[in-house]
């Protein structure tokens, strides 16, 4: 998932920063973000996405006013399966730039269900690993 947010902030970037009408609906699911911020550029990107929540209508599961939360939504989504960000520091400027690329749900699509961690997981073998759910692999069966 790292990967592919290192070649969405690349195309990005070819572009002049504008998003490409060429990606896929997978490629769709991502965040982008940029501070000036020198003292922990990514927590200051991450704070920012997570404030979204404040124009987040709980009962609605929507924005007010519209799209003005979708990378907080998208970093809440139940249904992502996957997250890979890239960060990248731009030489000779004070610019830092975070792309997080998700996978496992359509970007416009939102589910999120309240109620104590990993309480609703629903693999039978699953465990809570860092207030996340987590399946047992195969091979990790016996040590699960």
């Amino acid at each position: 998932m790292a990967e592919q947010a290192r070649s969405i902030l690349y195309r990005i970037s070819r572009n002049r920063w504008r998003p490409l009408a060429n990606f896929t609906e997978e490629e769709l699911n991502y965040n982008f973000g940029w501070t000036v911020s020198q003292e922990n550029p990514i927590g200051s990107i991450l704070a920012a996405w997570k404030e979204e929540k404040r124009v987040f209508i709980r009962d609605e599961k929507a924005c007010s006013p519209v799209n003005r939360c979708r990378n907080f939504r998208h970093m809440m989504n139940a249904q992502q399966a996957s997250v890979g960000c890239f960060n990248i520091a731009l030489n000779n400027t004070a610019y830092h730039i975070l792309v997080c690329s998700y996978r496992g749900s359509i970007h416009d699509i939102f589910d999120f269900e309240y109620g104590p961690v990993c309480s609703s997981c629903e693999s039978p073998s699953s465990f809570c690993d860092n207030n996340l759910c987590a399946a047992c692999s195969q091979t990790e069966q016996r040590t699960c």
